[in-house]
């Protein structure tokens, strides 16, 4: 499996968090005048690409929509890519690779809900300036097996990373939860929170209208449902 990290282009430093994916890759471009063609070219058509996907949504996004773009001939953009969906999905695992490497660190040197709130700040305020890049997203995890099991591993690496947390901090209550019961509430938390964000910024779900503006307030709903998931001690 293409794992995410490998495809950041060479050049690539992370940005200061919270980012937006085509403001990153455009203001890359400029860095990469002494490097080599080949690599120049691929990097533009990426940074076209996620404009194009941004602007138009995944349906309406071509390959001449790209190439027409920069002014370069449909062939150019084969040497480096198969199809339309090949650039698509290169340009998301971008955006995951960002989104893992700009997180907050040092996290488990603070209290736990400051911790949280840190960490679904980034998160959230992440998502929210990437959210017409997650529209392309949610319908590539769809339509290819592949991309939604690299999303899905993402997710289970991060498991392991909180469960790592939760154990250095000693917790898991009175009567010492199991780790595979842990593990399992913390898949339970990812998944919740996913949704979460894809109702109120993605599927615009009726009810939610107000928290598309209010970052704050779905950061705290965040945070509290994840301490009293993970990290409250449970009485049992």
């Amino acid at each position: 499996m293409h794992h995410p990290s490998r495809a950041a282009v060479p050049g690539t430093t992370a940005p200061a968090a919270p980012f937006h994916l085509v403001s990153v890759l455009e203001a890359r471009l400029p860095s990469l005048k002494r490097r080599p063609k080949r690599l120049r070219t691929r990097a533009q058509i990426i940074a076209a690409a996620a404009r194009q996907m941004e602007r138009l949504g995944y349906e309406n996004l071509t390959v001449e929509v790209i190439t027409e773009s920069l002014g370069i001939a449909r062939g150019t953009f084969y040497l480096h890519f198969r199809d339309r969906s090949h650039v698509a999905t290169t340009v998301i695992r971008i955006y995951l690779a960002l989104r893992a490497r700009c997180r907050p660190r040092g996290g488990r040197s603070l209290p736990i809900r400051e911790a949280l709130l840190r960490l679904n700040r980034y998160y959230v305020a992440v998502y929210a300036r990437n959210v017409q890049l997650l529209h392309v997203r949610e319908l590539l995890t769809r339509a290819q097996s592949e991309h939604g099991l690299g999303g899905l591993g993402l997710n289970s690496r991060w498991a392991e990373r909180v469960l790592a947390d939760v154990c250095a901090r000693g917790l898991g209550g009175p009567v010492p939860v199991k780790q595979s019961q842990l593990l399992l509430r913390v898949h339970g938390a990812v998944a919740m929170s996913d949704e979460l964000l894809r109702r109120i910024f993605l599927v615009r779900a009726p009810g939610l209208e107000a928290y598309r503006d209010d970052e704050e307030a779905v950061v705290q709903a965040l945070t509290d449902m994840w301490y009293r998931i993970i990290y409250a001690r449970v009485v049992e």
